[in-house]
């Protein structure tokens, strides 16, 4: 079971229906599929083959998903990375996956090759948009010419066990550096069926595509299980709180997915009778805790009924909160009788109900592992249970309810910031003798990332001036919100 191959059977009975809207222009399933095919063939005829690897830095766009399912239809493992991502971010990624080509925005590869010209070494570049390296990258395609490439040629249909890696997804447990959750395509078989299933996603449905693709919560929920059931996927990029509810009016948006720090700013903003957004009938809150204060603020303001789930990288979303009974605060049921969620102690024993410990999963779901990372997959698989790093309870009727994390990570607006990755970064400082990361909430983005530092005596710091050094290697979302300075030694 491949999953293109979910997706082929979807065109042969919508055709000519709409699969994406995008800046006004839109593309049905057979003119999707057309340009899937094509692509495929272009990529197998430059060199890309059945498990090789292959990093997608592409912002949401129909071209992130033509090349996604391309790559998938010639058995090649797709890794979606963030275009934000910085340098030193990709270096550490790229190092661990050695991707055999990579698929990018030109001034992304431009800003690699800049700081580190070796690691583009011997990968087949392919570039999309324009760029300024003036010929510094030399051997690369255009993926626009690739598109025209091949046009009456297409790649026959390979077999795929259901075990084959289709992605790797990297992710961050705190250890100061990324880890990449290896998914087969029977895991995302399980996982789009399931949340098809509970959301209710029917094909005469329009999803908003607003989250980054590269994440695996709205690769599931914004672009895998709209097209696999039918629907219609509107792509946009802006997250100002005014554009949002634009796009749902004009466009009649069903399914809404986003993090509770843009439900917020979509609360603070809303005024009735300024946008219709009476189409939707589906809103799917994730990527981090959203709390009841917000989800009854939702309702009473907005009649949003926001419908909290669970999941991870390393096991696609695993519980939903049902239409029938929302319990606010909770993130829900297992969505199939074969998802499994357990409750650890650091005993190694488990708990009863109304008992917090680690949670844990098991079922169809679950990651092969983390690629090339023998130590941490021993750590985190035990015995057919993945264990999260987060802690929580389940109630007596059965309903998951979130607590903390165990892991060393800070939920920012739904982004992870490893806090041991960012103190590690401090520490590179010519000025900082000692430093020490943690995490504090915050009414908007959830929680931000807090910095201890201790200053050498012959340095004369400034917050401003270790916020533009940490910026030269980190994401924004992982940048001190605030910098707390000390002479004394810092407490960990």
């Amino acid at each position: 079971m491949n999953i293109s191959s979910l997706l082929s059977d979807v065109v042969k009975k919508a055709g000519t229906k709409t699969a994406i809207i995008e800046d006004g222009r839109e593309t049905s399933y057979r003119e999707l599929w057309g340009t899937i095919e094509r692509l495929a063939a272009a990529f197998y005829k430059i060199g890309i083959r059945e498990n090789h690897r292959v990093a997608l830095i592409l912002p949401n766009s129909a071209e992130f998903i033509y090349c996604f399912f391309a790559l998938l239809k010639i058995n090649a493992i797709v890794s979606p990375l963030s275009p934000d991502s910085t340098p030193f971010e990709l270096k550490s990624i790229l190092d661990n996956l050695n991707p055999h080509a990579i698929i990018s925005l030109s001034l992304s590869v431009e800003r690699v090759f800049h700081a580190y010209p070796a690691l583009l070494d011997d990968t087949i570049l392919i570039l999309h948009g324009d760029g300024n390296s003036k010929g510094q990258i030399k051997s690369h395609y255009h993926l626009n010419q690739l598109f025209a490439l091949n046009e009456n040629y297409t790649v026959a249909d390979t077999q795929t066990d259901g075990d084959h890696v289709a992605t790797i997804n990297y992710t961050y447990k705190g250890i100061g550096r990324p880890l990449g959750a290896m998914l087969s395509h029977k895991n995302y078989g399980e996982g789009v069926s399931a949340y098809i299933e509970n959301t209710r996603m029917y094909s005469h449905h329009k999803v908003l595509s607003l989250l980054p693709l590269a994440y695996v919560y709205p690769l599931v929920g914004c672009m895998l299980a709209p097209l696999i059931s039918g629907a219609a996927i509107v792509i946009s990029g802006n997250y100002m709180p005014r554009s949002i509810l634009k796009v749902i009016d004009n466009s009649r948006v069903n399914h809404f997915t986003a993090v509770p720090s843009i439900y917020n700013l979509l609360l603070q903003c809303y005024k009735k009778g300024d946008h219709d957004i009476s189409s939707l009938t589906c809103c799917i809150t994730g990527g981090a805790y959203m709390s009841v204060e917000m989800q009854h603020g939702l309702k009473s303001k907005m009649g949003i009924e926001a419908l909290q789930g669970y999941g991870l990288t390393e096991c696609l979303p695993v519980t939903w909160n049902r239409y029938e009974y929302n319990k606010p605060g909770t993130l829900g049921l297992p969505l199939r009788s074969n998802f499994h969620i357990r409750i650890m102690g650091d005993d190694g024993i488990g708990k009863g109900t109304n008992t917090t410990g680690e949670i844990t999963v098991s079922g169809p779901t679950v990651t092969l592992g983390y690629f090339n990372e023998e130590e941490e997959t021993r750590k985190t698989l035990k015995d057919g249970w993945l264990y999260t790093g987060d802690y929580g309870y389940l109630d007596d009727d059965g309903y998951l309810y979130f607590t903390g994390l165990k892991k060393n990570i800070a939920k920012v607006g739904g982004n992870m910031a490893d806090l041991t990755e960012v103190q590690n970064v401090l520490l590179t400082h010519p000025h900082i003798s000692d430093a020490f990361v943690y995490s504090k909430e915050d009414s908007l983005w959830g929680q931000v990332v807090v910095a201890k530092v201790v200053s050498r005596a012959d340095g004369d710091l400034t917050e401003s001036m270790i916020k533009t050094f940490c910026g030269r290697y980190l994401s924004r979302h992982k940048l001190s919100k605030m910098v707390e300075f000390t002479t004394e030694a810092v407490q960990r």
